[in-house]
This record gives C-alpha cells, sequence and structure tokens, in this order.
C-alpha cells in the first residue's frame, strides 16, 4: 500500500519535470483517494486486481495475489452482527428476516456463544444454504466479548447489531444504508416497536420514538456539540442505531468485556466522538419482550450497572464537558 502510494507521488515529479509545472498532490490526499477508491472499488476491479500479483523483494520467491490485500477491506454495504446463547425457539425467525432483506450486499456474523440447545444446529443449517453467514463458535464469554470478536473480522461499511430473539423489518438495512450514505454519517439512529412474546401485542414505546427530544431539531444529522443539552434524553441502544465501521476502529470503540448494560458506554463514547450523528423515526426493529431478557432482569446484575456508570462518567470527565451536561448525564443514569 506505501509503495503504491511512494509510487504516485514519484509519477508526480516526473510530470513536474517533463511539463515544468507544479501539481499539487500532498502525500495525505494521495492516502485518502486511495484508501476511499479501495473501499468502494467494483466487481470488476476487484476480478482484474485477481489477475494480478506481485514478487515483492528477491527473497520472496512467492507470488501472492492482491485478493489478500483487498480483503483487508470492507465489500459489503452493512454487516449485521447477531450474538447467539440458547435461543433455539426464536432463532429462525430472527435469521429470516437478515437473509430477506431488499439490501443484499450484507454479511451476517453469528457469533455461537457457548449455547447448550440446538442454536448452532440452526446456525450451520441456515449457513448450509446462505453464503453470506459467518459462524463464530465460542466458549459462552458474554454479549460483549460475543460483539467485539465479531467485529474483528467484519468487512461491512456499516455495522448494524441484532439481538438473536428479535427480528428486523425486510427493508430496514437499505434504509440504514441509504440514510447513512446521503448524510455521511457515523452514526444513525432508528425506531422500533416493542412485542409481548406471549400476546404478540405491539406496544409503542416513546423512549424508542424519541419523543423526548425537542420537536424543532435536526434529527437527519447533528453533532454531539449540537444535541448536548439532550443528549442524555437520546434513545441509547446498540440494536437501534448503526455505525459506521471505520470510525468505530478509528476512535477505539468497543464493548466493555464482561459486563451487561454495556450499550450505554459504547454508545455515549460513539456519541462524543462522531463528526455526524443521524435519526429516522422509521420503525425498523421489533423487540420481543420476555421474562429471560437480561433488561426484565436487571437487578440480578446491578454490581455491572455501576460499573458501566463509572465507566461512563469516568469517559464523560475525560471528554471535558461542561459541567452542567456532565450532571444531567450522571442524574439520567444514576436515577
Amino acid at each position: 500500500y506505501e509503495k503504491i502510494v511512494a509510487g504516485i507521488i514519484q509519477f508526480n515529479k516526473d510530470m513536474v519535470n517533463i511539463f515544468k509545472k507544479t501539481i499539487e498532490i500532498k502525500p495525505d490526499t494521495v492516502f485518502i483517494l486511495l484508501s476511499d477508491w479501495i473501499k468502494n472499488y467494483t466487481q470488476e476491479d476487484y476480478d482484474n486486481f485477481l489477475k494480478l500479483s506481485h514478487s515483492g523483494n528477491i527473497s520472496n520467491t512467492n507470488n501472492k495475489p492482491l485478493s489478500i490485500y483487498l480483503d483487508r477491506f470492507p465489500r459489503n454495504k452493512v454487516s449485521v452482527i447477531i450474538s447467539v446463547y440458547n435461543v433455539e425457539e426464536y432463532l429462525r425467525e430472527c435469521l429470516d428476516s437478515v437473509v430477506n432483506q431488499t439490501l443484499k450486499e450484507i454479511e451476517i456474523i453469528c457469533v455461537n456463544d457457548g449455547s447448550t440447545d440446538s442454536s448452532l444446529e440452526i446456525l450451520k443449517e441456515y449457513a448450509q444454504k446462505e453464503n453470506r453467514i459467518i459462524i463464530i463458535n465460542q466458549e459462552n464469554q458474554g454479549l460483549s466479548c460475543s460483539r467485539n470478536n465479531a467485529l474483528k473480522i467484519a468487512n461491512g461499511k456499516y455495522i448494524v447489531f441484532l439481538d438473536s430473539d428479535d427480528y428486523i423489518s425486510n427493508d430496514a438495512l437499505d434504509k440504514i444504508y441509504r440514510s447513512m450514505e446521503y448524510s455521511n454519517l457515523d452514526m444513525l439512529s432508528y425506531s422500533g416497536i416493542n412485542f409481548d412474546d406471549n400476546t404478540k401485542e405491539k406496544q409503542i414505546n416513546n423512549y424508542w420514538e424519541f419523543s423526548y427530544l425537542p420537536n424543532n431539531f435536526n434529527f437527519h444529522k447533528f453533532s454531539f456539540n449540537e444535541c448536548k443539552n439532550f443528549a442524555h434524553r437520546m434513545a441509547v441502544s446498540s440494536c437501534l442505531t448503526a455505525y459506521r465501521f471505520l470510525f468505530l476502529k478509528q476512535n477505539n470503540i468497543e464493548f466493555p468485556a464482561h459486563l451487561f448494560f454495556e450499550d450505554n458506554f459504547f454508545f455515549t463514547k460513539a456519541l462524543l466522538n462522531a463528526q455526524y450523528c443521524g435519526i429516522i423515526k422509521d420503525k425498523l426493529y421489533f423487540r420481543r419482550i420476555h421474562k429471560n431478557q437480561i433488561t426484565q432482569n436487571w437487578e440480578n446484575k446491578f454490581s455491572d450497572y455501576l460499573k458501566i456508570v463509572d465507566l461512563t462518567l469516568t469517559y464523560l470527565t475525560s471528554k471535558k464537558i461542561e459541567k452542567n451536561i456532565f450532571q444531567r448525564y450522571a442524574k439520567s443514569i444514576l436515577m
């Protein structure tokens, strides 16, 4: 990669010598242009690159196809990350909602987190029929580690998290992708509906409706500075927010390992670092309410909640946000 850039810079120098005219191409500009191209190449570009190889130095006797370098860059528009743990009853509905998306250029990373029921068998069954499914099979490590492990191999431009007992509308990923591309967003929140697992009754939730945000607020594109006075009222959920993958990597944003209520820290760190955020009120996510949910048994994980609160407030302090903004955040997560 660096040699390609060096070659472009040398070509620029040669052009100057030939035409006796200065051409302004800075190294940083070259990196940006080349990086943007290699992350958004066409299928024709990819096919042509597969036909090329390089010899390297004299000691390198292997001709390495350039595809090994292309594989480091995203070819999918969206990576859907699903952590799976003993959800045989709900998993098929979840997977069906993803494989039948109107947006086809996706990968589906399913992390089997030590399930003891038939969840892994169901994943393998779907993977045999659907080549976009990637299975990570691991010993039980918890939701945070499962998502972090999936992020290590993700290859999509945008990241979407989905709980394995929930499902999404069939046009969800298409709407998410188009919205983030159009407004050049680092993160995008969207609305969802809770439904009772027993009665199937759907419940409108004001929190997921973003009803606590000002009506005159520009939902389509904003930064933290524009929403800081009411940022503590933002709807926090990993599954109701999509992220630009490169943005997560550049800012070292990952889930706190082995802790529940991980969404709070992850979302807050992302919100404070994002250049542009957005909200669409389309109901794209369907969240199943049942007795085994973590959020329905949060009293048993209260010590984890206190740790997440400490991590979040410590991070807010490190960002040196205004005292009144900090106090609002602290009050909202401690009460």
